[in-house]
């Protein structure tokens, strides 16, 4: 390779190489790569002579200028955010280095829908190669969310936190029956309106009789024990059990 007439100083390596069948000491290999000594810029010219295949056949010379294109190394971002109860929050993120990142897309995708749902599911960065986006608490709890920057393995998790509604100074412990196999519970309190005042902190599952504590406001009125078959789908097993406050 060089680079204005002058050579690159750099290694090469083989990927995914195999022995020849005649000489295990000899190894062929689709694919090479270069690493260069030092950081490139502009264009670069690229000959291949003296190759053979794989049945000891010289291969035709090759040649071709390629411009150097800078790659995208970091994606930096908070590792956890704090988000309000049926509130939103804004989580901003950096493409590193900036020269590569202008215009990327970064994938967004939240591990608990249901508790901290994105907005939108992908960013196309600006020219700086910074994006945001926008988180929603709808229930009190935690969850992941994922960026992954569209064709790399770069990705980051960001933690966010949702936190309890307002009014939460009770604890009181409500048993439960248990779950279904790889099913989960999670126990809220509501007002005389249906607005959630209040929820367990432990997610429930398993088979078995289980006491959790439920955290809510002095004007809670009912409990409603909802039985999932996960965390992803929401989707109830049964009607949620409910229970007056006393």
């Amino acid at each position: 390779l060089t680079s204005g007439g002058a050579e690159i100083a750099g290694t090469i390596a083989p990927i995914d190489a195999e022995a020849s069948f005649d000489d295990p000491n000899v190894m062929y290999a689709r694919t090479f790569v270069f690493t260069p000594a030092s950081e490139l810029s502009g264009s670069v010219s690229a000959r291949v002579s003296g190759a053979v295949s794989y049945s000891g056949t010289p291969m035709a010379e090759y040649s071709a200028n390629v411009d150097v294109k800078v790659e995208p190394e970091q994606l930096v971002v908070a590792e956890s955010v704090n988000v309000a109860y049926n509130s939103t929050a804004e989580i901003e993120f950096t493409l590193l280095p900036k020269e590569a990142a202008a215009g990327a897309k970064v994938g967004v995708k939240s591990t608990a829908p249901n508790i901290v749902p994105v907005l939108s599911e992908s960013v196309t960065l600006d020219t700086e190669g910074r994006g945001k986006i926008l988180v929603k608490g709808d229930l009190p709890g935690s969850g992941d969310i994922i960026l992954s920057v569209d064709g790399t393995d770069i990705s980051e998790t960001v933690h966010v936190n949702v936190g309890s509604v307002s009014g939460g100074s009770s604890i009181i412990p409500i048993e439960i029956n248990g779950a279904g196999a790889g099913h989960v519970i999670l126990v809220a309190a509501y007002d005389g309106n249906g607005v959630l005042v209040g929820y367990a902190d432990q997610i429930a599952s398993g088979t078995g009789a289980d006491t959790v504590d439920l955290r809510c406001g002095p004007n809670a009125k009912t409990v409603k024990i909802m039985e999932w078959e996960s965390l992803d789908s929401l989707k109830p097993v049964k009607p949620a059990e409910e229970r007056q406050i006393n």
